[in-house]
């Protein structure tokens, strides 16, 4: 069997990736300094052998297949792997030591609101009757008394009719409201040295890389 400390020397001789160029988020860093990674694994697990290597295979055989042991690794835990490297990058803004409430509200909001009163048509209407007599008289010459001569009677009705045209208003109002609130602290369900003792305890054994390298070991080395 071939051990890490063989693959290691190859591989760095050769520029070559011990732990495979798989392409991801999470293994980007390790695709930028490999060659620190490498060192450290090495570091790690230096005596180890390579589970599936063989002693008729040269190193150079057994490096490409411990490679390519190391890609499939990588690519059937990668959603294992992209979920815990959240936690490794996550900000300073959104992870904080001593608030363990944070909540922003958001408030973008538009009225239109329209009225429009119409006033119909209006009609007015006014009529009157008419009943007038008219009587000529005359006179003879040779006498100072008048007689009726003729008579003239007019009767009938007046009337007429007005109209007003439609008539309508329009009002329109439009209202905007937007705002941003943000509420944040301490709540009190845990003081702030119990968040920092947390806060301790977790990042004192975490280790991304280091998690990855064991879970690597676990499957492809042996002691």
């Amino acid at each position: 069997m071939k051990t890490v400390k063989e693959l290691y020397e190859y591989s760095s001789v050769n520029n070559i990736k011990l732990l495979s160029n798989y392409n991801s988020l999470f293994w980007s860093d390790y695709n930028t300094n490999y060659s620190r990674y490498d060192n450290i694994f090495e570091r790690f697990f230096s005596s180890f052998n390579y589970l599936r290597s063989k002693e008729e295979d040269d190193i150079p055989t057994t490096l490409s297949k411990f490679v390519d042991d190391v890609y499939n690794h990588l690519l059937i835990n990668d959603k294992k792997y992209s979920e815990l490297y959240r936690i490794n990058v996550i900000s300073d803004e959104i992870y904080s030591l001593t608030e363990n409430y944070d909540v922003t509200e958001t408030m973008d909001k538009d009225i239109s609101d329209e009225n429009e009163n119409t006033y119909g048509e209006r009609e007015d209407s006014n009529s009157s009757e008419v009943d007038n007599t008219n009587t000529g008289k005359v006179s003879p010459y040779d006498s100072n008394n008048f007689y009726n001569d003729n008579e003239l009677h007019e009767e009938g009705e007046t009337s007429g009719t007005f109209t007003k045209g439609t008539q309508s208003d329009t009002l329109n109002k439009t209202y905007t409201e937007d705002y941003t609130m943000r509420k944040h602290g301490n709540i009190g369900i845990q003081t702030v040295t119990d968040m920092l003792r947390k806060h301790k305890d977790f990042w004192t054994i975490w280790d991304f890389y280091e998690y990855i390298f064991k879970e690597i070991s676990k499957e492809l080395l042996i002691v």
